[in-house]
């Protein structure tokens, strides 16, 4: 098995290799533009005009607005949701409010914890006091939200058929979000014990709320590829129940549904919770990978600059390989608060600890030194 020393323990090269040869797949189908961005940054402006250049492709998802909105009713657990997305407990000083009375009386903005650039909105429900159905197209502006969560506990309404139907008239994705899902598990458990079986009641439920969205179309006269458009979910808000019901499918399908020039800045955004999320995230981090390699071995072949660009690169990664250990969930603070989440939630430690190994600045720029010659050689 190959193995890399990184300090006084050893790297398990099965996946690492891996990750790295799709990495460096990738560069070789992107050499001719890619490199040439970096050659030509360099030749104009040295080597700190490539750290310009990298920094700009690396950075370009920080300038994408994301608009998440979300609405339904009070009690059905919109803030809850918004703080779960997040990846955050309702303690957390930058929690959504969380009641059952109405505690919403504007569209309130609860922007990502790191990423200011992706919003959760909490708006207030149609047929509120203030925000009645004929002005609430114009009181929340619709329009400038990229996707629509609708979060309902137990039946839907006319009025959350209709808000649907405003959405698909401006091109948003909607989705329909039954909460509590975990309530509905056991009380069902407790009446029917001697048959429960959950796929079996999650996908009552499923065909319920369909059923209920179908006959609403129908009474307000709405065309019926409006309700069989809309995917719905069956969630518990509660962070220790991600992994039980819909959540990892809602987080994978926002993700695979939002328009090209934001899902980089979806993903980023995603909570470390499931599976899903971590592998999206993986994605992105190998097409990032795929950059800083090309621009590292670009500047390492230059003849002449060579000790000067070690000090310089060794910067760039480490600022690098920080931000995929804070994606990953496995820098330090994170593994801090996970081991809190794992005693306390039952929730999985992922990714594992040879990755943290891996993205080491250290054994990252060992492993590009020992193969620059190479790389350098066009071989």
């Amino acid at each position: 098995m190959n193995e890399m020393e990184v300090g006084s323990s050893t790297l398990d090269y099965e996946d690492i290799e891996q990750f790295q040869n799709e990495a460096k797949e990738s560069l070789k189908k992107a050499n001719g533009s890619l490199r040439k961005l970096f050659k030509d940054a360099i030749n104009k402006n040295g080597i700190q005009g490539m750290h310009d250049v990298l920094k700009h492709e690396l950075n370009r998802w920080k300038d994408v607005k994301l608009n998440i909105a979300i609405t339904g009713a009070a009690g059905t657990g919109k803030s809850s949701l918004i703080n779960t997305l997040r990846g955050i407990r309702p303690s957390h000083p930058l929690a959504a409010k969380v009641g059952v009375d109405e505690t919403t009386l504007q569209p309130t903005p609860y922007p990502h914890p790191q990423y200011d650039n992706v919003v959760y909105w909490d708006l207030p429900g149609v047929g509120t006091l203030k925000f009645k159905k004929d002005t609430y197209v114009e009181k929340t502006d619709l329009d400038k939200y990229d996707l629509f969560i609708i979060v309902g506990c137990g039946r839907f309404t006319e009025n959350d058929a209709w808000l649907a139907s405003e959405v698909f008239k401006i091109d948003r994705q909607v989705y329909i979000v039954r909460t509590k899902i975990d309530i509905d598990m056991q009380n069902e458990m407790s009446d029917y014990a001697e048959r429960f079986q959950k796929k079996v009641v999650m996908e009552k439920i499923r065909q319920s709320t369909t059923a209920n969205m179908e006959k609403l179309a129908d009474e307000m006269h709405l065309k019926k590829a409006v309700v069989e458009k809309i995917p719905i979910f069956l969630i518990s808000t509660k962070l220790h129940d991600v992994k039980k019901y819909d959540f990892e499918d809602l987080q994978k399908t926002m993700t695979d549904e939002i328009p090209d020039i934001k899902k980089e800045a979806m993903v980023m955004a995603l909570s470390t919770l499931t599976l899903s999320a971590i592998d999206e995230k993986m994605k992105v981090i190998k097409e990032r990978f795929q950059k800083m390699w090309g621009a590292i071995t670009v500047a390492l072949c230059i003849p002449g600059i060579n000790i000067l660009s070690l000090f310089f690169v060794e910067g760039i990664l480490d600022n690098e390989m920080n931000m995929y250990r804070q994606q990953l969930g496995i820098d330090d603070e994170s593994i801090i608060q996970r081991n809190i989440d794992v005693n306390n939630l039952d929730l999985q430690m992922t990714p594992t600890s040879k990755w943290k190994q891996f993205f080491n600045t250290r054994s990252v720029l060992k492993n590009i030194l020992f193969k620059h010659n190479f790389l350098c050689n066009g071989k």
